[in-house]
């Protein structure tokens, strides 16, 4: 008797399934439910058009690609030359391993690339004696000489004629209601 109920049961329990099942795979409750529309009225007062942006004159266009926004100092790249009494002329340094006792130091001398180890030496005698994430130090004769990987930046225009341009701003518009607060204007 036990046998049975617990038979009857598990056949009941599948049934249900099966069927729950079929209505979820027949599409069952995937109808699209639409908002009711809005009277015409309040419709009109919700289509207000948004502020638009000033346009910047060219001065200031110019003065912001002379203050870069993501350098340091808010000036743009010097000029970079190294000397040739440097002991390092000819080696750039690409790339920094750091990885536990693993410290390697990836140079670039002309268009051979270069790996060094933490304490090793280059052909000329300077050795590698501190690196850090963005430098490498070498040290030859009681001097040391520092090489870091550089940022690489677009160079500052000439004139404001070669300054980039952004595109004019374009009006959106939107169905959202408009916030109590004014708009924000421009300097």
């Amino acid at each position: 008797m036990k046998m049975r109920r617990a038979t009857l049961l598990g056949l009941l329990g599948c049934a249900t399934l099966g069927s729950l099942a079929f209505v979820i795979l027949d599409g069952y409750g995937s109808a699209p439910q639409w908002l009711e529309p809005l009277p015409a009225a309040a419709a009109n007062t919700r289509a207000a058009p948004l502020p638009t942006l000033a346009e910047l004159p060219e001065p200031r266009l110019a003065a912001i690609w002379q203050q870069p926004l993501f350098s340091p100092d808010r000036r743009p790249d010097a000029e970079r030359s190294q000397g040739a009494d440097s002991g390092l002329a000819g080696y750039a340094l690409s790339g920094v391993v750091l990885d536990g006792a693993a410290q390697w130091a990836l140079l670039r001398q002309g268009q051979r690339p270069l790996k060094l180890k933490l304490g090793q030496a280059l052909d000329n005698g300077w050795v590698l004696s501190r690196l850090s994430a963005r430098q490498a130090s070498f040290s030859y004769q009681g001097q040391t000489r520092q090489l870091a990987i550089p940022i690489l930046r677009l160079p500052p225009p000439e004139t404001a004629d070669d300054a980039p341009r952004l595109p004019a701003p374009s009006v959106v518009h939107t169905d959202a209601p408009q916030e109590a607060e004014p708009p924000v204007t421009a300097p």
